[in-house]
């Protein structure tokens, strides 16, 4: 498992899709910065920050670095190859899915620090304001993970980042809207939003329901992308992106 783990980071560290994760973060707190500057805070950086981090950047981001994980072998047409050494495919997609999940980790944490940086570099208040929005950040880590297996199972089944992506652009547009809509509960890529914005006090999200439908979304993908990824590439199918 580790060892998956391991060369995944291999592969990782020739597309700099880690430098790529880091860019985009520093840029949305230097946005942050440019939204707040006429009452700037630690605390309304903080906010801006995640608060667009999950309505535009989190899911056309994490869209990216999903597909091109999970669909590098057949890029690169040697997924036949892959599944000649002796691990089970189970163990490959689960190591695949633990890097994914701390590479959301490290698109998190990034964001929370550049953040911070931004706003002491530009005289912003305290920084002990910013260990108040500590839990909005760990919630958005948490919800942002629990999306990933939609997109892996998606990528999975076309065989490449195409489809993926796809499904993370038009997530971004439409988050804000359905959460707009009262309907945030039930979309996959409003949750986030809709659950730091019941921990800002933003809005009276029902919890349950919320964490109920962030299960299902979860659990079902992830079965399906263990089944589809052990059984269907059985065939000899290759893809050029």
């Amino acid at each position: 498992m580790l060892r998956t783990v391991y060369i995944e980071l291999l592969k990782i560290k020739r597309s700099k899709l880690i430098l790529f994760i880091l860019a985009c973060t520093m840029v949305n707190a230097f946005i942050s910065y440019i939204v707040e500057q006429n009452a700037v805070t630690m605390g309304s950086l903080l906010q801006s920050t995640v608060t667009r981090f999950n309505l535009l950047l989190g899911a056309p981001l994490f869209a990216i670095v999903t597909g091109f994980i999970v669909a590098d072998e057949y890029r690169h047409q040697v997924v036949d190859q892959l599944f000649t050494y002796p691990i089970s495919r189970a163990k490959i997609l689960l190591g695949k899915l633990l890097f994914l999940l701390s590479l959301v980790l490290l698109g998190v944490i990034s964001s929370f620090l550049f953040t911070v940086v931004v706003g002491i570099a530009t005289g912003a208040s305290s920084v002990t304001g910013m260990f108040d929005y500590i839990l909005p950040y760990l919630v958005t880590a948490g919800t942002q993970m629990a999306l990933v297996p939609i997109v892996m199972m998606i990528s999975i089944i076309g065989r490449s980042i195409i489809g993926g992506i796809a499904v993370g652009v038009i997530a971004g547009f439409s988050s804000g809207l359905v959460t707009a809509i009262g309907l945030g509960m039930y979309y996959p890529w409003s949750i986030p939003t809709v659950m730091t914005y019941d921990i800002l006090g933003i809005l009276d999200a029902d919890l349950v329901k919320t964490l109920t439908s962030l299960f299902i979304i979860f659990v079902v993908p992830l079965a399906l992308s263990f089944i589809f990824y052990k059984k269907m590439f059985k065939k000899n199918c290759w893809f050029t992106l």
